[in-house]
């Protein structure tokens, strides 16, 4: 067979196969190459991953999911796409007047500059605080709290009440499931206790 009738990387293969000593060399080379960028290059078993993560809340009180999807989240998720360096936007709408988003920006940005231009952002949008709706707060997170998977639970001929209580029980059992961090619980009403003041009463012990 000539060389005309070989391809490039059948010239090549000749090349090793008909210089044995230089194919041993390169072999050996390329070893010893391995074994010193293993033993040379820096590692880390934990390494630190900088993933900036915040929590925007704005409160919209006595309105129904539908109303806060409609004149709070969907304005709120707008505004914020605008920010250059943002990867995800989960938002949600809950009942009762809460619109939450967890905005995760790209990895290795800056965490104090990230807050910084979603406080620019959302300050240059204060219109979106109108009537009874609040200021949006922002919160810090770790990345590790930001929810891998998300599970919903309607319950037919249930009030959100009775329904969060037999979530409550649900939970009870993932929290024993090995590997799981952290279980939040959104939605329905948590318990409170109101307590109401006697004024006259406590006129007349001096408490003030």
């Amino acid at each position: 067979m000539t060389d005309k009738k070989l391809h490039f990387a059948g010239k090549i293969a000749k090349i090793f196969v008909y210089n044995r000593p230089l194919s041993i060399l390169l072999f050996l080379a390329t070893i010893a190459l391995g074994i010193f960028g293993f033993l040379f290059t820096s590692k880390q078993y934990n390494p630190e991953i900088v993933l900036p993560a915040f929590q925007v809340v704005v409160e919209y009180p006595g309105a129904t999911g539908e109303e806060v999807e409609q004149f709070v989240t969907k304005e709120l998720e707008e505004k914020i796409r605008d920010i250059k360096g943002i990867d995800k936007i989960y938002t949600r709408s809950m009942h009762g007047g809460v619109a939450i988003a967890q905005v995760l920006f790209d990895v290795g940005e800056d965490v104090e500059i990230s807050k910084v231009k979603l406080q620019s952002k959302l300050s240059e949008n204060i219109d979106l605080a109108q009537g009874n709706i609040s200021p949006p707060v922002i919160k810090s997170i770790d990345p590790d709290d930001v929810p891998i998977l998300t599970f919903g639970f309607t319950g037919q001929g249930m009030d959100q009440n009775h329904l969060r209580m037999r979530v409550f029980d649900i939970v009870s059992d993932l929290r024993n499931i090995e590997g799981v961090a952290n279980i939040d619980v959104h939605g329905g009403e948590s318990p409170a206790l109101r307590v109401l003041l006697d004024t006259g009463a406590m006129n007349i012990r001096n408490v003030g």
